[in-house]
This record gives C-alpha cells, structure tokens and sequence, in this order.
C-alpha cells in the first residue's frame, strides 16, 4: 500500500541544520554524516537509555545542544526538559 502525498507536504520547508566538521544536525535531532552519502543516521540506545551515534559513545542530545541549544557560561550537562532521552528535539534540550 503507497502512502499518500500531500502538495502541502511537499511545500513545507525542510527543518533548520546546522553543520560541525563531521555532522549536519537538524532541530529535530535528526543527524546526518558529511562523510558518507545516504540518509541519516539512525541511532541507537546505550544501556542508560541515551540516543547515541551507532558505534560511537557520542550522544545526540549533546551534539543537537550544542549546534541549537544556547549555552549559558559554566554550563556542562544537557538536560531533558521532559526527562525523556529519547526526545532530543532541541526545543527539549537544556544546558545546566
């Protein structure tokens, strides 16, 4: 069964990104690599629960606070304001 698409779907722009050296990260959290060519990254849960970039102990979370997230001075940790750590939307996302 295909799924139906909508000109109004078609016409929404795509979220914000914003790049590091190795990454394109969108508000939604989404992650793309520049290195390879494909869709994005799908990640995966470590055992505390966190999103993290398969293969890697780097966490979404920190990487979409750090591209969206202003960071106050001394700020070290990345909270979830809803304390869901697999919502990591940058509007979710908070330094403390």
């Amino acid at each position: 069964m295909s799924q139906k698409v909508y000109l109004t779907d078609l016409l929404k722009p795509p979220p914000p990104v914003r790049r590091t050296k190795a990454y394109a990260i969108e508000n939604t959290g989404r992650v793309w690599s520049l290195a390879s060519v494909g869709g994005p990254i799908r990640p995966t849960l470590d055992r505390r629960g966190t999103l993290v970039l398969p293969g890697t102990t780097q966490e979404v979370a920190l990487l979409v606070a750090e591209a969206w997230v202003q960071k106050p001075e001394g700020a070290t940790t990345v909270v979830h304001i809803d304390g869901d750590r697999t919502n990591v939307s940058a509007t979710n996302l908070l330094w403390k």
